[in-house]
């Protein structure tokens, strides 16, 4: 059979509805709509091996594009959540100085800091607002140490 040109989809429509009537209960009917079959095929120099054939490709061509689509947007996300993980990262690291080390050298500043940069509770702002240069091992330097780890602010 020579080469055999793409078939439009309006007469492939008209197609699948004769093929349909092949169906039918009376030989007349199935055998004029298998007739009818056969012309729109030979216009287009095709056999219903060529037909079959055609249908499989195009869904197989179409899961492939679906596929790929769903890859790109796949590691889209993939892009963003890396981005959102680097910059809690980074945040994270801001927040106790970097490199998991505060950049603070007393407790004065830590809670200096804490109050700065932090949404307390009332009654933590209150105690660390009533404490004046903790001394190291005091209550009052237990309860700013109970403050920086509840907010994750390493201290050593």
């Amino acid at each position: 059979m020579p080469h055999h040109r793409d078939i439009d989809r309006e007469n492939l429509r008209r197609l699948a509805n004769i093929l349909a009537r092949t169906q039918s209960d009376y030989d007349g009917e199935v055998l004029a709509a298998a007739r009818k079959a056969r012309v729109i095929l030979q216009k287009y120099n095709m056999g219903y091996e060529d037909l079959i054939l055609k249908s499989t490709k195009q869904e197989d061509q179409r899961l492939v594009d679906e596929i790929i689509r769903l890859q790109r947007q796949l590691a889209g996300e993939q892009r963003k959540a890396d981005a959102l993980a680097a910059a809690l990262r980074q945040a994270r690291a801001d927040r106790s100085g970097g490199e998991g080390r505060p950049l603070l050298k007393s407790l004065e500043q830590l809670r200096t800091y804490l109050m700065g940069h932090f949404m307390l509770k009332k009654h933590e702002r209150e105690l660390l607002e009533r404490i004046e240069d903790p001394k190291p091992k005091s209550k009052e330097a237990h309860i700013v140490l109970i403050c920086a780890q509840r907010y994750g602010v390493a201290f050593s």
